[in-house]
């Protein structure tokens, strides 16, 4: 069993604690009889293989070594010598990946260092990152220090709230750069001791507390920005096999019994793509989100001087995957890039729409926000598309907000400087480029959820009860959908399931953020359940709610900092067949993943 890859693999190099050399590796067999184990056949066994340039048998001092000389796949072969004249057919075979230039690594020194080197690696051993520095309680020890664990990065996210204050571009800090190729053999590499989701975590010793900040008032309200990183990609032509990425293991998030999805607040990206990558029959789970991919690093976040699309877009495959355990979304896809607007009004709360969220034109075509046709032209691919991520025969489960969240920049007026005597927002508010989700294939999103549960107030957060002064900044999705299924009408009348008198929502993918949104879901190619399509506004909030109330506040007051767009969900619905109930009986049935088959590497 090599995890959801199928085939084993080996590397043709291994650390021996300074240098990089020569990996040979000790051949044998077991033999079962019965129920027994039995290696009486032992000294009796030849081995070959079917391709001895890529891989082959070395005999010293009476045992066989299997050398790597090439890449390719082998088989590798283990025939008792007296077969032929008995008539047995006593033999046994295996095929085998074989990478000459990987390092084969069982520990969390030897994968640093092969990492660090850019060597691609190949899995012995499940590892875990770091070495435990917690007591019994969950505590740091004395004397722990987690930041020899961690690199720092330059933040790629819009930093222009920090500039404003006078600071430097802050960095983010990440565990493991991906440089080369990763076999995992079904392994996992486990980020626990560093990211670990215990009351530790409000140490000063501890070195991931939580996202950047996009924009904030200082001990009020803050909307986050990038996170800190387990996994960073960023070099083009990495491909990622047959691995288990975690950020912190499943056990850390239990409370009596109960997943906290809470305790991922802080527990950073799971796995960052800055490139051209492919991610293929593994398994990723365990932050507070567990993948993301805005662009490529090194490039301004203002578009204004103009945006050399096809050196900065990054082509992002997710094949045969499934993804899990995020405290906001699972998949958290966007861009780096904006077009800036300015104020225009007279003073007040008056001010032009247009101006605070600027339109995407190129080669004098005008282009509609929330258009999927907009793939379908070239102009608009060429100048604006600059995230473009294929996920396809993927699941996902288990999102504390949703599964798939596509982000817009906040255009509110409130972040340009004009409306609101707030100098350390100006600049803030803008436009994105477009990101394009595609879905190919079966992807299965197992997200329902009570609608109680749907926990939203890490987008923007205030650490404020509904009473505080600052509750009217509090954004709360589950309201905003119970609001439109209420007021929407007959077409939102199913959007959320009943059921035993409790309300149920699906986590699909989300559209977000306030401003408009460019980026598209491309489903040409997907042949799983269809969505329903819902669009809500922060306004909603709003509705029949009395004037001065925390939702009244709410519904009027964040679209200044946030912007005017909808919001737009694509969600199953009451009447989906991949349904409450149904998700419930694959889960507990154990069919729930069945669908997925190995991709080719």
């Amino acid at each position: 069993d090599w995890g959801l890859g199928g085939t084993l693999a080996a590397g043709g190099l291994r650390f021996d604690g300074e240098r990089f050399v020569t990996n040979e590796r000790a051949l044998g067999v077991r033999t079962v009889i019965g129920a027994k184990l039995s290696s009486s056949l032992a000294g009796d066994l030849v081995y070959s293989t079917s391709d001895p340039s890529v891989a082959e048998i070395v005999e010293r001092e009476g045992r066989a070594y299997l050398k790597i000389n090439g890449d390719g796949e082998v088989t590798l072969s283990a025939e008792w010598r007296y077969t032929q004249a008995f008539g047995d057919g006593i033999y046994s075979t295996l095929t085998l990946r074989c990478a000459a230039g990987a390092v084969e690594v069982g520990d969390y020194r030897s994968l640093a260092a092969a990492t660090e080197a850019g060597y691609a690696v190949v899995l012995t051993d499940d590892i875990m990152l770091g070495e435990n520095q917690f007591d019994e309680d969950g505590f740091l020890k004395a004397g722990a220090n987690l930041t020899s664990f961690v690199k720092q990065l330059a933040t790629t996210a819009d930093w222009t709230y920090y500039r404003n204050r006078g600071e430097a571009q802050p960095t983010v800090n990440y565990v493991i750069e991906f440089k080369n190729d990763v076999y995992g053999n079904g392994k996992f590499i486990d980020g626990t001791y560093i990211t670990q989701v215990t009351p530790s975590l409000s140490s000063s010793a501890s070195v991931f507390k939580g996202p950047l900040d996009l924009v904030a008032l200082k001990g009020t309200a803050a909307v986050k920005a990038q996170d800190n990183i387990v996994f960073l990609v960023r070099t083009d032509g990495v491909t990622i096999d047959n691995v288990t990425l975690r950020g912190c293991n499943d056990e850390s998030l239990y409370d009596d019994g109960n997943m906290n999805l809470a305790y991922l607040d802080t527990a950073g990206t799971v796995l960052e793509i800055m490139s051209d990558c492919r991610i293929i029959n593994s398994r990723l789970s365990g932050g507070r989100t567990v993948l993301r991919a805005f662009g490529r690093e090194g490039y301004a976040n203002d578009a204004s001087e103009g945006v050399d699309v096809e050196a900065e877009r990054i082509t992002v495959s997710v094949e045969s995957c499934i993804l899990s355990n995020a405290r906001e979304f699972i998949v958290k896809l966007g861009t780096n890039r904006k077009v800036v607007g300015s104020y225009e009004g007279s003073g007040g709360f008056s001010y032009n729409v247009e101006k605070m969220e600027p339109r995407l034109v190129a080669n004098g075509v005008t282009f509609q926000p929330q258009n999927d046709g907009n793939l379908s032209d070239s102009t608009f691919t060429e100048n604006f598309l600059l995230t473009d991520v294929t996920i396809k025969d993927c699941a996902m489960y288990n999102a504390g907000l949703f599964s798939v969240g596509i982000e817009s920049s906040f255009a509110g007026p409130m972040l340009d400087g004009g409306v609101f005597p707030l100098p350390d927002w100006d600049g803030i508010g803008g436009t994105s480029y477009a990101a394009v989700l595609r879905l190919a294939g079966d992807v299965r999103i197992y997200d329902w959820k009570r609608l109680s549960s749907v926990d939203s107030s890490t987008l923007i957060e205030t650490g404020g009860s509904q009473s505080s002064g600052t509750a009217f900044l509090q954004l709360d999705i589950a309201r905003m959908l119970g609001k439109v299924k209420a007021y929407g009408g007959e077409s939102y009348a199913n959007m959320i399931a009943t059921r035993d008198g409790v309300e149920y929502v699906h986590g699909g993918i989300a559209f977000y953020g306030g401003g408009k949104n460019y980026s598209c879901l491309d489903l040409t190619s997907f042949t799983g359940e269809a969505f329903s399509r819902y669009s809500v506004n922060l306004s909603s909030l709003a509705k029949g709610e009395s004037a001065g109330s925390v939702l009244y506040l709410q519904g009027t007051m964040l679209p200044l900092a946030a912007g005017t767009q909808n919001f737009v969900f694509f969600m199953y619905d009451a009447l989906s067949a991949l349904s409450l109930d149904r998700q419930e009986q694959l889960l507990a049935e154990g069919e729930a993943f069945s669908f997925i088959t190995p991709a080719a590497r």
